[in-house]
């Protein structure tokens, strides 16, 4: 008897009367008779759609975890990466260890936002042989706004502040277990000039001392959202969809006062 090879579906034929269901490629139960004349329908990001006083909430920084990474100008410091097991159980963490009798090892990443527009700042910190970090913001002119913390107890050492125009500052600090802590600063943008987003060892250092860190996010809105990690383009931050699969976006309203708030 000769074999004949054949395609799955040149040996199996169906047909019905009626339309009935299915789980297409994307993983949604979806109707047979039914076709999706949108783009991109996953992905509100996309600029595909136009979105009016809304916001997909995205990481803007990049190389998220990776301090090393030339995106990361170091500034009285250096950084040894992947050193210690970072919150999410990968050995991706870095030190950051600021230079000798420097109180001001850090490092830093800019982006221009867009003025009277809220952001929100937050890194991943665990104490080395030193305990202090600050999470801090400039405009490169007069325009500040920092916050201080001890690591290694999840303390504030100087509540969150601004100097210049910037208004309304706000800190949380989370533990995330394993000695991490995430650490977050809120405040408004008054100008659209480059930001400079900055962590920084807050301990004078001996050139071989520092603290760990990992996951810097940098979105708009007063909520830090679910860490995102980057590479080398922004990526929209992800939730858990009503599968309970981590592929959904998060639209926000933007802080105007329009009553309308759409993606379309």
């Amino acid at each position: 008897m000769a074999l004949t090879s054949k395609l799955f579906q040149d040996i199996i034929t169906f047909s019905r009367a009626t339309s009935g269901t299915y789980v297409n490629s994307n993983g949604y139960i979806t109707n047979s008779s039914v076709l999706n004349y949108l783009t991109y329908s996953n992905a509100p990001d996309n600029a595909a759609w136009t979105k009016s006083n809304s916001f997909v909430q995205t990481n803007l920084l990049t190389y998220s975890e990776q301090f090393d990474n030339a995106a990361w100008t170091k500034a009285n410091a250096t950084v040894t990466a992947n050193t210690t097991v970072a919150p999410d159980g990968t050995l991706t963490a870095d030190s950051l260890i600021p230079t000798a009798a420097s109180t001001t090892g850090r490092v830093i990443q800019s982006y221009t936002g867009t003025a009277g527009t809220i952001y929100t700042l937050s890194v991943y910190g665990k104490a080395g042989a030193f305990t202090g970090m600050r999470v801090y913001s400039d405009d490169g002119a007069t325009n500040t706004a920092s916050v201080r913390y001890n690591i290694s107890t999840g303390a504030v050492i100087t509540a969150a502040a601004v100097a210049g125009t910037w208004t309304a500052p706000s800190s949380t600090i989370t533990s995330v277990g394993n000695g991490w802590f995430r650490a977050t600063l809120t405040w408004t943008a008054t100008s659209a000039a480059p930001t400079r987003y900055v962590v920084w060892n807050e301990d004078t250092g001996d050139g071989v001392s520092g603290i760990y860190i990992w996951g810097a996010q940098l979105v708009q809105g007063s909520v830090p959202g679910n860490y995102q990690a980057t590479t080398s383009a922004a990526l929209p931050v992800l939730y858990a969809d009503y599968q309970g699969v981590v592929r959904a976006r998060k639209l926000c309203e933007n802080s105007g006062a329009s009553a309308t708030h759409t993606a379309n």
